[in-house]
């Protein structure tokens, strides 16, 4: 899994991933790269969108 650059593309390209990684440094850092970009992919998902009434 590494740095998690691949989960994160998966997020911004609407994919689902599954991630493995064995040194705990590492899965540490690409879960938390990975959250952050699933938090900023939400924000930007409907980003788009014009409310009317």
């Amino acid at each position: 899994m590494g740095s998690g650059t691949t989960g994160i593309s998966c997020i911004k390209t609407e994919r689902r991933f599954i991630g493995i990684e064995k040194d705990k440094g590492y899965f540490d850092l690409a879960k938390s790269r990975i959250s952050k970009a699933k938090k900023e992919n939400v924000e930007t998902l409907f980003s788009d969108l014009t409310l009317s009434s």
